[in-house]
């Protein structure tokens, strides 16, 4: 009987002992060699686009009347290393007179020598900067517009005759975006196709 009892105590311990040991085994850790290589620290600096316009102090123009036509020159810069590209905006929030129902506009590359030589008016009060687009290489790269206005002749007199001695007021705003022309890691130099200007959904 007692011989019995010693078995049983002996085998409960010797279970005992060996869940023991079994739960320190499942949480003790292995010891491996590791390295953090050193590496040097690293950086991209990301492109700049920016861009200035300088314009003609004055209109070209004598007098500014029914049937006149008058020019401004606009010569644009790309100040940053993004290539660019430019549209106009008009702003005639400003004008109080009228003066941009009575107006059509045009924007060319090249000086105008005569009225014959322009195609594209468009009525100013609606003018989107869609003509006139300008493409201005980085790194200082420079593009000229002139800016014509035209005094429309088929206004209606009382439209015309309330505009003398009045002025007109208005903003000029040059809107930028990138430019192809850049390429990426891939040789892609057309990923700026699906830029947009400044506002525009």
């Amino acid at each position: 009987m007692l011989n019995i009892k010693s078995t049983k105590k002996a085998l409960v311990t010797g279970i005992i002992s060996m869940s023991l040991c079994s739960a320190m085994l499942v949480g003790s850790t292995y010891a491996w060699f590791t390295y953090t290589a050193p590496t040097q620290q690293d950086s991209i600096t990301a492109g700049k686009l920016q861009v200035k316009a300088d314009f003609d102090a004055d209109w070209t123009g004598e007098t500014f009347e029914p049937g006149a036509i008058v020019y401004k020159k606009v010569t644009i810069t790309n100040e940053g290393n993004v290539n660019a590209k430019c549209k106009f905006n008009i702003d005639t929030t400003s004008d109080t007179n009228g003066f941009a129902d009575a107006l059509q506009i045009a924007i060319v590359e090249t000086k105008p020598n005569a009225a014959s030589e322009i195609q594209d008016w468009e009525e100013l009060s609606t003018f989107d900067g869609s003509v006139g687009e300008a493409s201005v290489a980085k790194d200082n790269g420079t593009a000229e517009r002139y800016i014509v206005l035209k005094w429309k002749t088929d206004n209606d007199e009382a439209t015309d005759n309330k505009l003398q001695d009045k002025t007109f007021e208005f903003g000029i705003d040059i809107l930028a975006k990138q430019d192809v022309g850049d390429s990426d890691a891939f040789g892609d130099d057309q990923y700026d196709l699906g830029a947009k200007y400044p506002g525009e959904a």
